[in-house]
């Protein structure tokens, strides 16, 4: 059956389409399965902090009996108002084995510094403008957080799906 020149240029950008859609499918696919989850050993972090302190998740880790990592950014709305929670909690337990850190995805140090030092944010935070670091984490949107144990496996992850009340009775189940 002949469908005519016209019809054969449509078909050519049909099935363009078509091998792009795959093509991008499986992209997507591969970065989901990259996901950490429960179980999974949490990549480093390692570094200065944002008063210019020594940082290394891996040290925080074998020091503490749970450890948060929360990725914000100036931003994100929801991560503002989570943010000061988790100052809450870690100001509450970390005497008791917690420890928090707050991964800083602004373009700006002064956006962070000025959040940190207007919300009296006491855990060490590490400032990524270029956004290397979620990518190692498969991390896909904001606000997430990761907990992890003394072997730095994570042992929750909440992403904006989750409830942000969920991170504290996670964390405690960690630090009995």
């Amino acid at each position: 059956m002949n469908l005519g020149r016209g019809s054969s240029i449509k078909s050519k950008g049909a099935w363009r389409s078509f091998i792009m859609l795959i093509f991008l499918s499986g992209a997507s696919l591969a970065l989901a399965q990259d996901t950490l989850k429960k179980g999974d050993k949490a990549p480093e972090i390692s570094g200065k902090d944002h008063t210019g302190k020594a940082l290394s998740l891996k040290a925080l880790c074998k020091a503490n009996k749970a450890v948060i990592v929360d990725f914000w950014a100036d931003w994100c709305e929801p991560c503002k108002k989570e943010v000061p929670k988790l100052n809450e909690l870690y100001e509450e337990n970390k005497g008791k084995g917690l420890a928090v850190v707050g991964v800083n995805l602004d373009k700006s140090r002064e956006k962070m510094d000025a959040f940190i030092e207007k919300k009296k944010v006491s855990f060490p935070n590490v400032h990524d403008p270029a956004k290397a670091i979620p990518p190692k984490w498969g991390m896909a949107n904001m606000p997430t957080s990761f907990i992890l144990d003394q072997s730095c496996t994570v042992q929750f992850v909440r992403s904006d799906k989750t409830a942000a009340a969920k991170i504290k009775s996670e964390t405690m189940k960690l630090l009995k």
